[in-house]
Formats: C-alpha cells, sequence, structure tokens
C-alpha cells in the first residue's frame, strides 16, 4: 500500500518504490538551484520516476521570491531541452528575448507557499528555483522505477 500503491490504483504506468529517505534541502538567502532535471544518466539518479517537492515556507508572499520554475510552453508541455539552441526557452538568467510574452510562454512558477506540493517526472521536467530573499525550506521525496 502507500503512495506507490496510489499512483498505481489510478492509472500511473510505472511500478514504482519509495525509499525511506527524503531530502531537505535549505536555499538561503540570494542562493538558487540553478535548471535542472532530478533524473541523471551517468548519477545515483538514473532511477528517479517521480519528484514530490512539499515546501515549508511559512507566510511567503510572491515578493519573497524562491518559486520554482518547471520549462513549459503555453499548452502546459513540457519543454525537453531548453539549451538546445533550436528550443525557443533558454534559462532563466539568459533569455533569448526580451519580449515579456515569449517569456511568460516558457514557464510556469510554483510559489514555495507552506504545505503545497509540487509532483513532477523526474525524467523529463527541467526546472530551476529562483532566489529566495529569505531561508527556503524544501523537503523532497524521489519516488525510483521498481
Amino acid at each position: 500500500f502507500g503512495l506507490p500503491h496510489e499512483f498505481l490504483r489510478h492509472g500511473y504506468a510505472t511500478k514504482l518504490k519509495v525509499p525511506t529517505m527524503a531530502h531537505l534541502v535549505c536555499i538561503p538567502p540570494g542562493g538558487r538551484e540553478k535548471l535542472h532535471r532530478d533524473f541523471a544518466c551517468d548519477s545515483g539518479a538514473a532511477g528517479r520516476e517521480l519528484t514530490f517537492s512539499l515546501f515549508l515556507a511559512h507566510q511567503w508572499k510572491m515578493e519573497d521570491g524562491g518559486a520554482l520554475r518547471a520549462r513549459i510552453d503555453a499548452s502546459e508541455a513540457i519543454i525537453h531541452d531548453p539549451k538546445d539552441p533550436k528550443d525557443p526557452v533558454q534559462p532563466a538568467d539568459d533569455p533569448k528575448s526580451g519580449d515579456p510574452e515569449e517569456e511568460k510562454r516558457c514557464f510556469k512558477d510554483v510559489l514555495p507557499e507552506v504545505g503545497r506540493c509540487a509532483i513532477f517526472r523526474s525524467r523529463e521536467l527541467w526546472h530551476e528555483m529562483l532566489t529566495p530573499r529569505h531561508r527556503l525550506w524544501v523537503l523532497t521525496l524521489f519516488a525510483y522505477r521498481a
């Protein structure tokens, strides 16, 4: 039972296993996580299937920054390689265009409000954590392919 069972029960195609350990991350004021995926072929992350990020930021406001920026297009489809020059998206600190409407179509920001949980496919979603003005805590759990 538990989380893997619930995903299978609701039609998720891959059988999952969840370790008994989670990662507690502290992003200090002025810090950030650069653009990445939570899956890497050449590391121990190779089996990661889903990422669960639970935000622990009490009374967070939009002006506090620190959003999780997911690289998706206007239809909310995942952009598979935002570093590819043929792809219309570039990392946030190196935008291709100054057009705010074009940039808006290339990502979705998830504010780190306490209790909010972002769940996404580790192998597919390019994302980054933007710079927070205050210390930001995130508890992350990875579900692996069984």
